[in-house]
């Protein structure tokens, strides 16, 4: 944590019988009840005075997730006096500048100061467990040292992964591990009681060592005991995971749902890379929340991977749950992600899922080529050629434990093909819409909007020829209009519709959206006119005015 800088670390040090307290003139701080309301001023003396303090930032009126908020800082009481932390809450209208000065991107915000040190925001999910993970996080070391086997037992609840390590001193390569894995509380215990319990092999081979050291061993001997002691540190994860029962007679029924602790071993961790495929293979959730550990591992380690997203909030978590077991005996991570998570729009966007595509399940996959892959269980794409018009379809996909099964069943014995070339979706930029692969089925669907769309490659010459044009016809069609001006680059895009020529113009009619093909001179006046007859829907243009 970066230390908070104050104005007398560039004075000289006065007498040293001086508390830090003397520095700050707040006087007496009365203690305040849990969770009481204060100002800015009072934040600051709380701040101050308190070792640790966690704030929630609230805004008093019709901010539903505010209230949220407060209510599950009220349901963490408990871990208030465990952990010695003071909760405090403050209206971010009425002392708006504190909110602000304080970087907080939203409403509500949650921050956790730490007494001498910069306060830091808390930018996860509104979760209790979560909140209650990142204050502990900041508050033990990287590796907090357990005196008993009753600590080591308290120590694991206090989140749903922890490691702990029972050796005769911390191994570097479990100091290392506890900065990388965020999500992970980690712990260490070399008391006799806990290696009796969990670690007997150290205890005999000390034992023994002791019985050996006659007092005359080479310094090297005694190195080496010293090494075969530390090989013998032993690491043990304990992940508390809800295992369930399911109902033989339905597939959507869940018949009993328990709490129960996971406990893996790793006999030597003191080799790194050693420790970190273990704690790849065991020390996460058997579903993730999409968050930022789980996009990690998506996008930087590279990790096969299903996602499903979910229209509304564990509309199908559930089956997610019952289709588990079998997709991770296929090695792949598995993430949910629902409108509650902040991650969820970020999510789609970077896979190139529009909300009118959800739900959706994807594969993300490295496994044939060292680039990603995107496979989609999601609407059934259908092509209806009616002579002069195409018709298109989406079928909304039935996501069940079933079908998610047999996709990924698909995937792993290369039975489907990935998703159509695209680009990443564009931002509009000036008045022509820059459609691509994943977002265009989803634009042309609009029923209230009549879309026309260049389909052009950037090396056509005729393309070129054109471009003025099209870019005048985006320019004086209004905004209130039901018309929307697009093109799509065919060479980096590829969509279900057939393209014979470039440039190619087409028009997706509203209401009903027909395809009508444009085949007119490639003037301003006549696509003006082609769309007053044909687009079923109100043209208004700038000029008209």
């Amino acid at each position: 944590i970066e230390e908070e800088p104050t104005s007398t670390q560039n004075q000289e040090s006065k007498s040293n019988d001086k508390s830090e307290e003397a520095t700050h003139s707040f006087g007496e701080v009365e203690t305040l009840p849990f969770l009481a309301d204060v100002d800015t001023n009072g934040f600051h003396k709380q701040v101050f005075s308190n070792k640790y303090t966690l704030a929630f930032f609230y805004y008093i009126g019709e901010c539903r997730i505010c209230r949220e908020i407060i209510d599950i800082a009220q349901e963490m009481k408990g871990f208030a006096e465990e952990e010695g932390v003071s909760f405090i809450k403050i209206d971010a209208e009425k002392n708006f500048e504190l909110f602000r000065s304080l970087n907080f991107k939203l409403l509500p915000g949650v921050l956790f100061s730490i007494k001498g040190y910069k306060p830091l925001v808390y930018e996860g999910e509104n979760k209790k467990e979560d909140i209650m993970h990142f204050v502990r996080k900041l508050m033990y070391p990287p590796v907090k040292e357990l005196a008993s086997l009753a600590e080591v037992q308290k120590f694991q609840t206090k989140s749903d992964i922890v490691a702990v390590e029972f050796g005769k001193e911390i191994s570097r390569s479990m100091e290392l591990a506890a900065r990388k894995y965020k999500h992970i509380l980690f712990g260490f215990c070399g008391a006799a009681e806990c290696l009796e319990k969990h670690n007997p092999e150290l205890i005999e081979c000390e034992k023994e060592s002791s019985s050996n050291d006659d007092g005359e061993n080479s310094e090297e001997e005694k190195k080496k005991s010293k090494d075969k002691l530390k090989a013998l540190s032993l690491l043990k994860i304990f992940k508390a995971t809800e295992q369930i029962t399911l109902n033989s007679n339905s597939e959507d029924y869940i018949d009993e749902k328990t709490i129960v602790t996971k406990e893996v071993t790793l006999k030597d961790c003191s080799k790194q890379k050693v420790l970190e495929e273990f704690f790849d293979e065991n020390a996460f959730p058997d579903i993730s929340k999409v968050n930022e550990v789980s996009l990690n591992r998506v996008f930087e380690d590279k990790k096969d991977t299903l996602i499903l997203l979910d229209k509304y909030k564990n509309t199908h978590y559930s089956i997610l749950e019952k289709a588990a077991p079998k997709l991770r005996s296929y090695n792949l991570i598995l993430i949910y992600s629902d409108p509650s998570s902040l991650y969820h729009a970020g999510i789609m966007s970077q896979i190139g899922i529009t909300e009118k595509r959800l739900p959706a399940v994807v594969i993300i996959s490295t496994k044939t080529e060292p680039k990603i892959f995107r496979y989609k269980l999601s609407g059934v794409q259908e092509v209806i050629n009616h002579g002069s018009e195409i018709e298109l379809k989406i079928e909304v996909p039935n996501i069940t434990v079933s079908s998610i099964i047999s996709f990924a069943n698909d995937w792993k014995y290369d039975q489907l093909k990935p998703e159509p070339k695209s680009q990443p979706i564009k931002p509009l930029v000036g008045n022509i819409v820059e459609l691509v692969g994943h977002n265009f089925m989803e634009t042309i669907f609009d029923k209230e909007k009549a879309v026309l769309v260049e389909f052009y490659s950037p090396e056509c010459k005729h393309c070129k020829e054109f471009e003025a044009t099209y870019e005048e016809l985006g320019r004086i069609t209004k905004p209130t209009s039901n018309l929307l001006v697009a093109k799509l680059d065919v060479t980096q895009n590829i969509v279900a519709v057939p393209i014979e020529s470039l440039p190619t113009i087409i028009l997706f009619t509203a209401e009903t959206n027909s395809i009508v093909k444009y085949e007119w001179d490639r003037n301003l006046e006549e696509l003006a006119l082609f769309m007053r007859l044909y687009s079923k829907a109100s043209i208004k243009f700038v000029e008209e005015d």
